[in-house]
């Protein structure tokens, strides 16, 4: 898979492009972080598209009530040394959860 980030795609028509890869994507990965109001949107086009996606956000950031029931990789950003050493788990986390939401459970699902 390759990775595109929603802020790197050309600046014409950001919103179509953003929902063009939304939409269509093999995969989104999602961050929660500072409740934006756009990959709230987003978040909520994807899920209508019944295709799979990794929430991840800032530990300190509620988890919106709509969004209560998935999982959500939750990231402590409040001590540089803290984020460092749970970067290893929290990307073993997500891959997880990604490889949860492209096969299901028979790829297992080792999130405790």
């Amino acid at each position: 898979m390759a990775v595109v980030r929603s802020d790197e795609l050309p600046s014409s028509l950001v919103t179509a492009s953003v929902i063009e890869h939304v939409v269509h994507s093999r995969l989104v990965i999602a961050d929660l972080s500072f409740h934006n109001p756009n990959v709230l949107y987003e978040v909520g086009v994807r899920d209508a598209s019944s295709k799979p996606f990794v929430l991840v956000s800032r530990a300190a950031d509620p988890i919106p009530s709509n969004l209560g029931h998935f999982r959500v990789v939750q990231v402590s950003t409040d001590k540089v040394p803290t984020f460092v050493s749970e970067m290893a788990t929290r990307r073993e986390q997500i891959t997880n959860y990604a490889r949860w939401a492209l096969f299901g459970d028979e790829q297992g699902n080792n999130d405790s």
